[in-house]
Order: C-alpha cells, then sequence, then structure tokens
C-alpha cells in the first residue's frame, strides 16, 4: 500500500533529521571544549532500510537496502 510507505517514509526521514541534529549538537560541544582535533568520532548503524524497495517496508530480509549499513570514522588531520 503506497500510503503506508509514504508513513514509513515519513517516520524513517524525520528519525534521520533528529539523529543528525544530535550528532551536530555532539560534534560542536566537542569544539566548545576543544577536544574536536583529540577525538575520533564513529558513526554507525545495524542495519539499513527498505522504505518500499522490493514493496517492503522494514528490514527483514537480505536484499541490498536492508543489509547496508553506514560507517563513518572522522578524525581530523588523520582521516578527513
Amino acid at each position: 500500500d503506497p500510503d503506508i510507505v509514504k508513513e514509513w517514509m515519513v517516520s524513517y526521514y524525520a528519525l534521520i533529521e533528529e539523529v543528525d541534529y544530535y550528532v551536530g549538537e555532539q560534534l560542536r560541544l566537542l569544539d566548545e571544549l576543544g577536544q574536536r582535533n583529540k577525538t575520533l568520532v564513529i558513526f554507525t548503524s545495524d542495519h539499513g532500510e527498505h522504505l518500499g524497495s522490493h514493496g517492503r517496508v522494514e528490514k527483514k530480509s537480505f536484499y541490498e537496502e536492508a543489509i547496508r549499513a553506514p560507517m563513518i570514522l572522522s578524525l581530523p588531520g588523520k582521516i578527513p
């Protein structure tokens, strides 16, 4: 049902926005404390999300959308 997928997408992107906000707050605090250049920041997740791909809205399969997970590393001067 396209309406269900749309609801899932709205919720998913709202959560992404919230995570983005809080990661930004953590980075801002590290900057304020003068610790950003001394801190390895690691961001990862445990799974991806279908968001309607393959007619699915959850992660209960091994399609690429469900198994692909982000991993971001940053250490100024060492890891861009």
